[in-house]
């Protein structure tokens, strides 16, 4: 007769022993020879790859692949930790295996279009977003990438339209990420308080994130809302100091507003945090120079100069100072330094070196430097007006007032009658009928 007692007391000891068996085996080593489970060892290489361990992460990828030369999940995470580890050709080559072996894995092809869009292979990536688009119907990470590219190839309603749809498909509806690029696209198309609206639902989704914020804030600049753009460069502040970008968004915009010690302010904390920053000390040189401290003006400019030897702005600035200075000679160095460094972006300077070579009677080379910015900036009426200067300063009235005529019918970018007022050349001809009437044709 079967003794149960003593049956059940020899299952409990074998089951001890199997349980002591079990948990005394020795951890697995993935680099050893075992037999190891190839989905075992890329769910080991997800993980390390989740955490930016993409060193482990390749190491469990190659151990699956080698198991298993068919896995193309592993193919394809082992090329986006390729990727992130700026092997682009390693990457490409796992991807597309990935691709080749499982041609319906949608985060290959998701992938793939990310290394294409960071290579500016926008066509190429558009492919990819779209087959993952087809695969899965309902990703909304392929409609945003999309939507990037898009907006890269300047196709900015399409992009929209994409991120839109990423907006709609997505789970919870509250990827800030999605509203601050639609905010940004409807702001390229400059559907300004469009803009607004994403911003807010992106601050509204993360409040603590200072992206939207500041995003918004640059709006409300535009619009020229300066004091809804003051409380968002303030709050950013204070969730975010170290930054001198946003330092210097509220210097920008105390600049504008004329605050210009507050502006300065501003600007010394952004350069506390970035000291090698040259046009942090240019827009310096801009306050100074609003201020009518000409030679502080000029130390600021000088010192971003002395940081960046080719801010053609800069010495244009520079070349204004000196200008106003009465030291034509430094003036005009500073305009040519500008034009030799970007002739083709050179207007301004060769309106201004004109009308420093008319304060020194050089009337030649001031209208060739004329005729240089005309060609440059032909729809513009500045240098129609310093035209009519230099011939006002020469005596001739009737191609002062024919070049008058002209700048009065096109954008300048500053009140004619404000530079009436600078310009003696100008004072002899305020009781002239024409003259008046000219200014009158301006406003």
């Amino acid at each position: 007769m079967i003794n149960i007692n003593l049956l059940r007391s020899l299952s409990s000891l074998t089951l001890l022993i199997c349980s002591i068996q079990i948990f005394a085996q020795p951890a697995i080593d993935v680099f050893s020879n075992e037999k190891t489970d190839a989905d075992n060892l890329y769910y080991r290489g997800d993980r390390a790859m989740n955490k930016d361990n993409y060193d482990a992460g390749i190491l469990y990828f190659n151990k699956a692949i080698r198991l298993d030369s068919t896995h193309a999940r592993s193919f394809n995470k082992r090329g986006w930790c390729y990727f992130e580890k700026d092997s682009i050709d390693l990457a490409l080559q796992d991807i597309d295996s990935a691709i080749v072996l499982s041609p319906k894995l949608a985060n290959a092809h998701y992938n793939r279009g990310r290394i294409h869009t960071n290579k500016d292979e926008y066509a190429k990536a558009l492919l990819d977003f779209d087959k993952v688009i087809e695969i899965r119907p309902r990703n909304s990470r392929a409609f945003f990438q999309k939507g990037i590219v898009l907006k890269k190839l300047n196709r900015t309603e399409d992009a929209i339209k994409n991120f839109s749809k990423a907006i709609e498909v997505s789970y919870y509806n509250d990827d800030e990420e999605y509203f601050i690029e639609r905010g940004e696209a409807y702001r390229d198309l400059d559907s300004l308080e469009r803009a607004v609206i994403d911003f807010d639902t992106a601050i509204m989704i993360s409040p603590g994130l200072t992206l939207p914020l500041r995003k918004r804030g640059n709006v409300y600049f535009e619009l020229k809302k300066y004091d809804l753009a003051l409380e968002d460069y303030n709050q950013v502040i204070e969730i975010d100091s170290s930054d001198f970008g946003n330092w210097f968004n509220r210097a920008r915009l105390n600049l504008e507003i004329q605050e210009y010690e507050k502006a300065l302010i501003d600007l010394d904390k952004a350069i506390e945090l970035k000291p090698d920053t040259a046009f942090l000390f240019y827009t310096k040189g801009i306050a100074y120079h609003k201020m009518d401290k000409l030679d502080k003006s000029i130390n600021e400019y000088s010192k971003a100069i002395k940081i960046d030897s080719t801010y053609a702005d800069s010495y244009n600035n520079r070349g204004l100072v000196y200008y106003i200075l009465n030291k034509q000679k430094e003036a005009i160095a500073d305009y040519t330094m500008a034009i030799q460094i970007d002739s083709s972006n050179a207007a301004y300077s060769f309106n201004n070196r004109a009308n420093s070579y008319r304060k020194i009677n050089e009337f030649e080379k001031a209208r060739a430097d004329i005729q240089a910015s005309i060609k440059l900036y032909r729809h513009n009426g500045y240098p129609y007006a310093t035209l009519a200067m230099i011939y006002a300063t020469e005596g001739n009235d009737d191609l002062c007032f024919e070049n008058l005529e002209i700048a009065v019918t096109k954008p300048l970018p500053y009140p004619l009658n404000e530079k009436m007022n600078e310009e003696d050349v100008f004072k002899k001809y305020l009781t002239n009928p024409k003259f008046l009437e000219l200014l009158e044709e301006e406003e």
